[in-house]
C-alpha cells in the first residue's frame, strides 16, 4: 500500500515485511526504508532486520 503526498514530492510505501519513504525530485526518487521477517513467527521477525536505500531515475526511453 502507498500514499502520495498531496504536493507530489513524497512516496510513503509499506507493506506486511517493509517500510519505505521516498522523495520524489523530477524523474528521481530516493529513500531508505527497513525489512523485516519472512515466516511470520515472531522469533523470525526479531532475528531479520534490514535496513534499505534506493536511488531511482527514469529511463529516457524504454530499453
Amino acid at each position: 500500500m502507498g500514499t502520495l503526498l498531496a504536493d507530489g514530492r513524497y512516496l510513503q510505501l509499506k507493506g506486511r515485511q517493509l517500510s519505505f519513504f521516498l522523495d520524489i525530485d523530477g524523474n528521481q526518487m530516493s529513500g531508505c526504508g527497513s525489512a523485516n521477517g519472512g515466516s511470520g513467527t515472531i522469533e523470525n521477525w526479531l532475528e531479520n532486520y534490514s535496513a534499505l536505500c534506493a536511488e531511482l531515475k527514469a529511463a529516457d526511453e524504454p530499453k
